[in-house]
């Protein structure tokens, strides 16, 4: 796939990692794709998203036990209010 169009790239890199057959696959496919430290960044981004459904702790609490900064706490709190109520509830009770 060649284009420029970086909705339909992204689409594309979406497509793929369905087509992954288990995780064993996708996590030698992120290894191909991805650095320690993009990992690292990408969990960081779920495990924020995953304490701020839990509403038990503030912003500055969930930045201090993920030693995260609190701007990448409130990144993650901003963009849950823009959410799909059907992605949250997905989330939560893969948590679960």
């Amino acid at each position: 796939m060649h284009t420029s169009n970086s909705n339909d790239n992204w689409q594309y890199f979406l497509k793929t990692c369905l087509n992954m057959q288990d995780t064993k696959t996708l996590n030698e496919f992120f290894d191909l794709l991805l650095t320690l430290s993009e990992k690292e960044e990408l969990t960081n981004r779920l495990l924020i998203i995953n304490e701020l459904l839990q509403r038990g702790k503030t912003q500055r609490e969930i930045a201090a036990h993920l030693k995260v900064s609190l701007a990448n706490v409130s990144r993650g709190s901003n963009a849950l209010k823009t959410t799909n109520s059907n992605l949250t509830k997905l989330l939560l009770k893969i948590e679960e």
